[in-house]
């Protein structure tokens, strides 16, 4: 077959979408499949594209076979509403004039959000080449707009939930990343919705720690942004000076974080740049406790981050401020801790009750990473896609 897959992000990007499509992909590819990739220059989250790719229109790659086509796009940080809007229109517009100039006609092409504008382009690619279009829904938006306040109901809210459901409406098949998006979709459309969440290459992401004695270093590791409740973090470190929180990563929320520990004088919070993908399991075997948190808002109750699987994955123990779909998962893998988002006590209270058991520390570590082996595995999920790549496309066919 010969995928398509249209993204706004890849690596060297490291955000979840660019991982999900990368690893996807390069899977495909080692089954002997041709994929294209679509997508703008890196540039997410602090809106500056690296040197060696300032100054094109256009750019053709090989990433492990995979055929990588950068097209131009506006580049904004991850802050803001006008400049993040002007990046997303730009990079539908330039994605859909190079999808159309330099893609031989596909088999299938899969657009993936957070944000509608890459799956109007997927599905005008799609529409002229006559083939299969898959819309992949890795957020709900506008829903997710709103929760992190970001807009507000009104105008524009109506509009971005006419284009999901004429997308949803458009497509071959939708599939999402979480049961709980798959159900609330599957309620507002007739099409086909499959469930295929997020994965884990676990050659890369793999217990390197054995014998956890105590908790002297807790962190987070990923996007530092407005819908992750940070804040607790922050308190829990002014109640426990001798552990060290750490936090790797950018994001929206990044500045105001910091200004908050140094004006609190809080001397055991510290802030690391984000690292390349490949260094990720490195940073959580050194920690004795990663953190997942997700703010309480009704909307993130449907979301299941990535993180945490990665976390799990390597064998750390997790503690999870979430809830929904991702407190059931954490839960159920033996791995991780639940607490109610944003509850600092309950994060003081459960960090002192692990650094005294060490018995328990280790039993997560194995059940967490053994639970990522059975459910999460990335080689697995790629050929469940693939089988639904192959009956999209048979069901497509003229």
């Amino acid at each position: 077959m010969h995928i398509v897959y249209v993204s706004q992000y890849f690596p060297p990007e490291v955000a979840a979408p660019a991982v999900r499509v990368y690893e996807l992909s390069r899977q495909w590819v080692r089954m002997g499949h041709r994929v294209t990739v679509v997508t703008g220059f890196p540039h997410h989250p602090t809106g500056v594209v690296p040197k060696r790719y300032r100054g094109y229109l256009l750019k053709f790659e090989n990433c492990e076979g995979i055929r990588v086509i950068r097209t131009w796009l506006y580049a904004a940080p991850n802050v803001g509403v006008f400049r993040r809007s002007l990046c997303y229109l730009s990079f539908m517009i330039s994605a859909i004039i190079t999808g159309l100039l330099y893609l031989r006609r596909p088999d299938v092409v899969i657009a993936t959000s957070p944000q509608l504008l890459v799956g109007v382009a997927g599905w005008l690619i799609a529409k002229v080449k006559r083939c299969a279009f898959i819309f992949e829904v890795r957020d709900l938006w506008p829903e997710a707009l709103v929760a992190v306040g970001l807009s507000k109901p009104g105008l524009l809210i109506s509009v971005l939930k006419g284009l999901a459901r004429f997308l949803h409406s458009r497509s071959s098949a939708v599939v999402t990343v979480t049961k709980r998006f798959q159900k609330k979709i599957q309620a507002q459309t007739s099409r086909s919705v499959y469930y295929l969440p997020n994965g884990v290459d676990r050659t890369l992401f793999y217990p390197r720690k054995t014998g956890r004695k105590t908790i002297k270093r807790v962190g987070y590791v990923g996007t530092i942004g407005m819908a992750h409740g940070l804040g607790a973090l922050i308190d829990a470190a002014a109640k426990l000076d001798d552990v060290e929180f750490h936090f790797w990563g950018e994001g929206a929320r990044k500045t105001h974080l910091m200004n908050y520990a140094q004006t609190r004088k809080i001397k055991n919070v510290f802030f690391h740049a984000a690292v390349p993908r490949s260094k990720v399991p490195e940073i959580y075997n050194r920690l004795d406790i990663s953190v997942i948190s997700l703010k309480p808002t009704p909307i993130f109750a449907d979301f299941l981050p990535s993180k945490l699987l990665e976390a799990l994955a390597c064998g750390v123990p997790v503690i999870a401020m979430l809830e929904g779909e991702g407190a059931e998962v954490a839960a159920r893998s033996g791995g991780a801790v639940v607490i109610p988002p944003g509850d600092t006590h309950e994060l003081v209270k459960t960090i002192n009750r692990l650094r005294n058991n060490s018995q328990t520390l280790n039993q997560m570590s194995s059940h967490g990473s053994e639970f990522i082996k059975r459910n999460f595995d990335r080689a697995s999920l790629a050929k469940q896609y693939l089988s639904l790549l192959k009956k999209t496309y048979l069901r497509a066919r003229p």
